[in-house]
C-alpha cells in the first residue's frame, strides 16, 4: 500500500495513486473505471514529470483501449475538434480552411558534419523547444516534426475569416525576433548559431485520422499544405545575410487586417514540385516588420 512507500515524492504520489486505482479496477473487472483512472495517471504523471509512471500507465491503457491511448498521446499538440475525432472514432476527412507553417533550422546538414549525433540532437533540441512554445503561445497546433523541421497549422476549426492566417504570421515574427535575439548570445558563447526558413499558406485543407488502427494519425493533407513547404524551401533558398527569414504566399498575405512590410520574391526560374509558378505570389517578409 501506500503507506509502505516513504521514498516517494508527495508529487509523485499523485500520479502513482491514480495508476493503482486504476489497476484495482482492472483486476475487478472494470474496465470503465479503470480507463479514467489510468487517464488519470498519464495526464498527471507528465504533469509531474514522472516519465516511468506515464508509460506504465499508457502501456496499460494501449492494451485494454488502443484508441484512448493515443488519444490521450497526442492531445497536447492537437486541436480540440481533432482529439474530440479521435476519442469517437471518426476517421472521415473534412474540409477546413486553415493556415500552413514550415519552420525549418537552417545548416543542419553543414552542423552535422562536425558534430556528434548526440550533439546534434542537443542543437536540434534548442531549435525545436523555444520554436514548438511560441507556436502554442499564438494557437498553433504541431502536426509533426520532420527532423529539425516542425510542422503547424493554425485556424483549424476557428471560425475567424482569416484562417488563423494572423496568428501564423505573428508567430512566425515571434520566431524571427527570438533567433535575432540570441544570435550573439550563441556566438559569444561558442554555441552554433540558430536560424530558420519559414513558409506560410492558407487554404482549404482535408483535416481528420489518416493511418490504420494501431498506427493512426491526426493530421491535414493537401495542395496548400505541400504549397507551405515549397514556401520553407524558397526562403532557404535566400541570402545568409537575410538571417532568419519568412515566406508568405499572395492567400495568406490577403487574409492579413494588418500586414507586415513585404516585398515580392521573384520565382522565375525556381522550380517548386508540384507547384505551378505561373500565378503563385510569394512575399518576403522584410526585417522592418519586426515589433
Amino acid at each position: 500500500g501506500l503507506a509502505l512507500q516513504d521514498h516517494r515524492s508527495p508529487t509523485r504520489d499523485l500520479a502513482t495513486t491514480p495508476l493503482e486505482a486504476g489497476r484495482a479496477y482492472r483486476s475487478l473487472g472494470d474496465s470503465d473505471s479503470a480507463l479514467r483512472q489510468f487517464a488519470v495517471a498519464a495526464d498527471l504523471a507528465g504533469m509531474v514529470g514522472s516519465r516511468d509512471l506515464w508509460e506504465q500507465a499508457l502501456t496499460t491503457l494501449r492494451e485494454m483501449d488502443v484508441m484512448a491511448a493515443q488519444q490521450l498521446m497526442l492531445k497536447p499538440y492537437l486541436p480540440g475538434r481533432a482529439v474530440e475525432e479521435l476519442a469517437g472514432g471518426d476517421r472521415a476527412p473534412r474540409l477546413a480552411e486553415a493556415t500552413m507553417m514550415f519552420v525549418d533550422m537552417r545548416g543542419a546538414t553543414a552542423l552535422s558534419g562536425h558534430l556528434s549525433p548526440l550533439e546534434l540532437a542537443k542543437v536540434v533540441d534548442a531549435f525545436l523547444g523555444p520554436v514548438t512554445r511560441i507556436l502554442f503561445r499564438w494557437q498553433g497546433t504541431v502536426d509533426k516534426f520532420i527532423g529539425d523541421c516542425v510542422v503547424a497549422v493554425f485556424g483549424l476549426g476557428s471560425e475567424s475569416d482569416t484562417a488563423g492566417a494572423a496568428e501564423a504570421v505573428e508567430a512566425g515574427l515571434e520566431i524571427i525576433e527570438y533567433m535575432e535575439a540570441t544570435r550573439q548570445i550563441r556566438r559569444r558563447a561558442g554555441a552554433s548559431v540558430l536560424e530558420a526558413s519559414i513558409g506560410v499558406n492558407t487554404g482549404e485543407v482535408a483535416a481528420g485520422c489518416f493511418g490504420p488502427l494501431l498506427r493512426r494519425d491526426y493530421t491535414v493533407l493537401g495542395y496548400h499544405v505541400n504549397l507551405a513547404q515549397r514556401l520553407q524551401g524558397v526562403a532557404g533558398t535566400l541570402p545568409e545575410a537575410l538571417g532568419t527569414r519568412m515566406v508568405l504566399s499572395g492567400t495568406t498575405l490577403a487574409r492579413l487586417e494588418h500586414p507586415p512590410e513585404v516585398e515580392p520574391v521573384d520565382l522565375h526560374g525556381m522550380a517548386l514540385k508540384g507547384i505551378d509558378t505561373g500565378q503563385l505570389e510569394a512575399w518576403l517578409v522584410q526585417p522592418a516588420a519586426l515589433r
